[in-house]
């Protein structure tokens, strides 16, 4: 592969700029699109892509959230020393807002904290290979099994009792809230279910150290379909749901195209990240190597297995140019696939509701004579609240520092006001 342009790139450089431009998927009123230029060690690289329009938590502040949860993870000792400018750079409080528009305000603060503890774990894993896979598994499973004996009844001081990790402390305390939470609300009986879905973002971290460290190389179709059954993104939205007292095992698993909709709003949120943090992703390696940027030392990152689409496209011989292009292509697709399948369901909906209208009777002697359908509506809407925030989540990776290297405005002044426009 020969490069069109070797350009020297600095962290300095490594931001990227971007203008909100009318979707080519017209028939969606809730989507915009965006043109955004990245750097990359090729050139810069103009991408246009269809995003969900965004629709902030109006039930949050999002800069005293902000605050309030760094306060508390330097408190708690999750980030220890340079760490802590990670978790400043990743502005959960932006995420929370963007992803959760809907989410009651206590609910929120818990997410936030929650989600804080998972990066820390998800950074934790990939500095590096020198953390051993069977150490990771064993880590894991002790956080399960602290999870499962908070949930049983015992007490948190017997479960942490001798327990001188931070991270593991940090989980237990904050899952005993979500658990006092859920009780509270009368969901106790959907705990063992976000155990479940926090068990699988755990087996998620896993499989994707086993897949960059085996042998071969990866293939996008391997990638894909190990990201789809296992992304973060999957937990962010299955716990949240849980949260609102939305069974996922009974809504989502049996209904196939809110499966369908899980799968895309994850596949959206990966692809979207691996061309949003690729070239930094490359910056960060050349540091690990001691390598300054030059066209020798950034064509030996090839030899290294990554889990970002861009890069495996790169490694089979595209060049960077194309890479983008394929990666961008994947998105488009699930993102189309997304509101496809979206408006399919909400009319499907819509035509259940005249029919049982139209009976002048109910599904089933539910209380208040609530028909099924009207409770599963009310359930599926709160449900896309949550992939629909998720799908809206590049605009708060604009204005991260976790991506956007160079961003130096004010991130909550920039999502108030793409979120009070009339786009």
């Amino acid at each position: 592969m020969k490069f069109h342009k070797f350009v020297s790139v600095q962290k300095s450089d490594l931001g990227f700029t971007w203008e909100i431009i009318e979707s080519s998927l017209k028939t969606h009123l809730d989507v915009v699109g965006i043109r955004l230029q990245l750097q990359t060690f090729s050139g810069p690289v103009v991408l246009e892509f269809p995003v969900q329009k965004l629709a902030l938590n109006p039930l949050v502040d999002i800069a005293e959230m902000e605050a309030s949860g760094l306060s508390w993870a330097r408190e708690v000792g999750i980030y220890p020393g340079v760490k802590m400018q990670g978790l400043e750079a990743t502005f959960v409080a932006g995420l929370i807002a963007t992803c959760y528009p809907d989410m009651p305000r206590a609910d929120s603060l818990l997410l936030d904290r929650w989600i804080r503890t998972l990066f820390a774990i998800d950074d934790y894993v990939d500095e590096g290979p020198e953390i051993a896979l069977s150490l990771v598994k064993k880590n894991f499973q002790k956080k399960r099994d602290v999870l499962t004996r908070i949930a049983s009844g015992q007490s948190i001081d017997e479960v942490l009792y001798n327990e001188t990790s931070s991270i593991i402390r940090t989980l237990g305390a904050v899952f005993l809230d979500i658990k006092n939470r859920l009780e509270s609300q009368g969901f106790g009986l959907l705990i063992p279910e976000f155990i479940e879905s926090t068990d699988r973002y755990f087996i998620s971290v896993i499989r994707e150290k086993e897949t960059e460290i085996s042998a071969g190389r990866l293939t996008d179709d391997r990638s894909a379909h190990i990201r789809a059954e296992s992304s973060g993104a999957v937990h962010a939205i299955t716990g949240a749901a849980i949260l609102l007292g939305i069974s996922t095992t009974s809504l989502v698993k049996p209904d196939a195209s809110l499966d369908y909709l899980l799968r895309c709003t994850a596949l959206c949120v990966e692809f979207a990240n691996d061309f949003l943090s690729q070239t930094k992703e490359l910056l960060a390696l050349l540091k690990g190597r001691n390598q300054l940027p030059s066209v020798e030392n950034i064509e030996g990152l090839k030899e290294i297995k990554r889990f970002n689409l861009v890069h495996i496209f790169w490694t089979e011989g595209k060049d960077m140019r194309e890479a983008y292009d394929l990666t961008l292509a994947q998105y488009t697709k699930s993102f189309t696939g997304y509101q496809e399948q979206k408006s399919d369901l909400l009319q499907s909906l819509e035509n259940e509701k005249r029919e049982v209208l139209a009976r002048g009777g109910t599904d089933s002697p539910l209380p208040h004579s609530v028909p099924d359908v009207f409770l599963r509506e009310r359930h599926i809407k709160s449900y896309l609240s949550i992939t629909d925030g998720w799908m809206a989540h590049v605009w708060w990776a604009l204005v991260a520092r976790r991506y956007n290297l160079t961003y130096s405005g004010n991130p909550v002044q920039y999502l108030h006001g793409v979120n009070t426009k009339s786009l």
